[in-house]
This record gives structure tokens, C-alpha cells and sequence, in this order.
């Protein structure tokens, strides 16, 4: 099967779908990402850089200049992540953080816009 054959075709009133297979997904967090994503967890790997311990990423995030926000995951046949917690608390739980320094979000946006910040964060783990 190659990249631009359609496996499934969806037609509507107003649209046609045409399912391809992508055989190379994009990453996420191979952009130039707003935050960093740090996580710890058994099988899947998340995090934007490997050298933190859990001890330093709690460390890290209570400093005052940090806007973090947790990051949950849920697994049951697909994944998902999120910066809320799941219902399901046998299949989720929290693996780690996604944080921004002060000093970056100024960088960034001019000025110490807080509320936005936590929006690109957010928008980050929907992504």
C-alpha cells in the first residue's frame, strides 16, 4: 500500500473524505514548543528532555516564576493526554508536567500574559 492510496472514502451533501495512511505522523513536540513537557511513564515517552528526576520536576515547578500545569494520561485500546484529570481512575492517572518560566512567557509575548500562557499550554497537550 503506498502513501497516497485511498483506503476509505466518506461522502456527505456537502464534503468527500478520503482516508490515506501516513506512514510518516508529525510530532508534536518536535516544534518549537511554548512549553516544556516533562513525564514519567513505563512504556510511553513523552517528555522533551530525558535528564529531569521526578524530585527535580516538583523541585522546578513550585518556584514562583513557573506557570505549570499537570499532565494526565489515559490509556484503554488508545491514548490521550490531558491537563485535566480522567474519570477513570483505573486507566489514568498523572505522569508529569508542562511548565513555562516568567521570563519566557515575556519573551514570547511582550509581557507577563499569564492567562494566554496557560491557553498555549493547554493547546499544546491537545495537540
Amino acid at each position: 500500500m503506498n502513501q497516497n492510496e485511498i483506503i476509505e472514502t466518506i461522502k456527505s451533501d456537502n464534503y468527500v473524505a478520503n482516508i490515506h495512511i501516513d506512514y510518516s505522523p508529525f510530532d508534536p513536540r518536535e516544534n518549537d514548543n511554548f512549553g516544556t513537557l516533562i513525564a514519567f511513564h513505563s512504556r510511553c515517552d513523552y517528555s522533551d528532555n530525558k535528564d529531569w528526576t521526578k524530585e527535580e520536576l516538583i523541585e522546578h515547578i513550585q518556584e514562583k516564576d513557573i506557570l505549570s500545569l499537570p499532565i494526565y494520561h489515559y490509556e484503554h485500546g488508545d491514548v490521550a493526554l490531558s491537563t485535566t484529570p480522567f474519570h477513570c481512575q483505573w486507566d489514568s492517572g498523572q505522569i508529569g508536567y508542562i511548565f513555562v518560566s516568567h521570563a519566557e512567557i515575556i519573551e514570547w509575548f511582550g509581557e507577563l500574559n499569564l492567562e494566554q500562557a496557560e491557553k498555549n499550554l493547554k493547546a499544546e497537550i491537545e495537540e
